[in-house]
């Protein structure tokens, strides 16, 4: 009570604080603004679902912190800064936020030519009126992105062969990339970099110190001196309590309708470090919606919104983000025990472990219902590489089947005491080894019970973090629950799921000590995800990328060399008065700050 009461008096003074935004609204369809270019872009049209949107008002939401500065490649780590830079510049190449499907963003058009690609930018202006041109982009490029000495800097991604891509102008509104080699994931990686003004920064920066590009746009700045081309560009700082955002006249973004977007006036980010307190705020309203919601707490919201007292709805949906990890359970290829390395080799056994795991159950039990089946690995949400075919090879809870594939495995009561022997007669044990995480735990209880049914003794055993990493990275288990996270671009992940990664823990011995591919320790599907690998990093067509990476999924759904578990849901809540702000017939969240409004009543 006292915690609570000490959170409701930080949340009035912070109140008190707030800026008088009047919520005016009008009609979008009667809203005369111009719309700058004949280059506008159409949103995706499910992103504009509601007819009759209004225009005006101002959309609230949460920074779990404050932002050490507004210079998106001048920091390393602070999500606080990119959450608010990610609305104010733009990417050339964009990624839908609903399905990750990529789409044209700055950049209108491009092809390929060999080695290079050719972009064709929009005909747009930044927030200060002043054109976007290729020396924009190649500025961004050069100064920030590929260079090493920018703390936020992505130099390793745009370079092949140990050579950084090379950025050239062909004209004001087109821009070439020339690769040493076809690098396949050029496109994803764009959807990463932002876009900066080089006629407000090349003052700002000391070209013989290529460190310097750090140092502006410090949180102090004059924010009127930072141009975007967002939807929302920076209006003011009140420093540890709001960022307070407002439209950028030159928003080249509309709906299907034509009106132009964003339809609020304002984005303003509270400042609320307890999540305790945030949870209020957005209860009280003035958090217009949310994506912070935990577990624990969903239970309790959901409650107050089907007494019908509360004004907000709350959605636990299809996962889009690469976290929470989806959970696993891997094979040790590498067993120490020769008898156990060839049971965790034979598919009969990995199916018959897969057939005693009761997704439903661990979906039910261990995460509250709040979960879902996941892919193998991709999302079943990123529809711009997910195969569904891996939900007809997935196989379900079984255990008669899973009882015939133990005994096709070699595994056979040999005695009569109820227990499976190995196939050299000795009594049969695996260990399985999780670290203390809740889930895992859980997880691993359930299996071992399931199996000790069917005549296997699986016995968990629970280690401390580092520990964990440990036995798990030096290949001493037998079989192991572990969680990696998703990317929207599968290569992204070759680490983990490319025979020879770095974190292809499960068969160690398909690489030397040099990381090199040992062949000769690869199983025919395991050479064959090893081309996937490599053919999918160099083609550039990005209809071939997913017909090489469908086939990467389909290999691990059907050889399961790891069990893909669940995947924790997104949580989200939404006051009642934000229009498109819903959940589609696939289960995925649907808005993006531009594109909410707010309903008359």
């Amino acid at each position: 009570m006292k915690r609570t009461r000490i959170v409701a008096l930080a949340l009035a003074a912070l109140a008190a604080c707030a800026p008088a935004f009047a919520q005016t609204l009008t009609p979008a369809s009667r809203a005369k603004l111009p719309v700058q270019t004949k280059d506008a872009k159409v949103v995706d049209r499910q992103l504009t679902a509601d007819g009759a949107p209004n225009r005006g008002g101002t959309v609230s939401l949460r920074l779990p912190g404050a932002p050490q500065t507004f210079n998106y490649y001048g920091v390393l780590g602070d999500n606080n800064a990119y959450t608010v830079q990610q609305q104010a510049l733009d990417r050339l190449i964009e990624m839908n936020p609903v399905n990750n499907a990529l789409e044209p963003g700055l950049a209108k058009s491009w092809k390929i030519e060999g080695n290079s690609v050719i972009f064709s930018l929009r005909d747009i202006k930044w927030s200060d009126g002043v054109p976007l041109t290729a020396d924009d982009v190649i500025f961004t490029m050069e100064y920030f992105v590929q260079n090493r000495n920018a703390l936020g800097n992505q130099s390793t991604v745009f370079m092949v062969d140990g050579k950084p891509f090379e950025w050239s102008k062909i004209d004001d509104r087109t821009v070439k990339v020339t690769m040493a080699r076809p690098v396949g994931t050029i496109f994803t990686s764009l959807t990463f970099v932002l876009i900066v003004p080089k006629h407000a920064l090349e003052p700002l920066i000391n070209k013989a110190d290529m460190s310097s590009v750090n140092n502006p746009w410090g949180t102090a700045s004059d924010l009127s001196k930072i141009p975007g081309t967002g939807a929302y560009v920076l209006d003011r700082y009140i420093v540890d309590q709001r960022v307070i955002m407002k439209r950028n006249p030159y928003s080249w973004r509309v709906d299907s309708r034509g009106n132009l977007l964003p339809y609020a006036d304002f984005l303003e980010y509270l400042i609320v470090r307890d999540n305790e307190a945030a949870m209020l705020k957005f209860e009280a309203g003035e958090i217009s919606y949310t994506d912070g919601i935990a577990a624990a707490q969903f239970s309790g919201l959901k409650e107050k919104e089907l007494s019908k007292k509360a004004p907000f709805v709350i959605f636990r949906t299809e996962p889009t983000r690469p976290t929470p990890s989806p959970m696993h359970i891997a094979f040790n290829f590498d067993a120490k025990d020769p008898v156990v390395r060839g049971l965790m080799r034979t598919k009969e056994f990995r199916m018959a472990v897969e057939r005693a795991l009761d997704r439903r159950k661990v979906i039910d039990q261990v995460f509250s219902g709040l979960a879902v089946l996941g892919g193998t690995p991709v999302l079943p949400s990123n529809k711009a590489f997910y195969n569904p075919a891996v939900e007809k090879i997935r196989r379900g809870f079984d255990m008669n089947a899973a009882r015939t594939l133990l005994s096709g495995a070699g595994l056979k009561d040999g005695n009569g005491d109820g227990w499976l022997d190995r196939p050299d007669g000795k009594p049969l044990e695996i260990v399985l080894t999780v670290d203390t995480t809740k889930e895992h735990v859980e997880t691993a209880m359930l299996l071992s019970e399931n199996l000790k049914r069917l005549g296997v003794k699986l016995e968990f055993q629970s280690v401390d973090a580092k520990l964990f990493g440990e036995r798990i990275n030096s290949g001493t288990f037998d079989m192991c629950i572990r969680a990696f996270g998703n990317q929207p671009d599968p290569h992204l992940r070759k680490g983990i799921y490319q025979p020879t990664g770095n974190l292809y823990y499960w068969h160690i011995s398909t690489k030397d000590a040099d990381s090199k591919p040992v062949f000769a320790e690869m199983l025919p599907w395991e050479k064959e995800l090893y081309d996937i690998f490599e053919q999918g990093a160099v083609e550039l067509d990005q209809a071939k990328r997913k017909a090489l990476y469908d086939r990467f999924q389909a290999i691990y759904a059907d050889e399961i060399p790891i069990i893909f578990v669940a995947k924790g849901m997104n949580l989200y809540g939404a006051n009642n008065k934000v229009g498109n702000f819903y959940m589609n017939k696939e289960g995925l969240i649907v808005f993006t700050p531009y594109t909410v409004y707010f309903k008359s009543k």
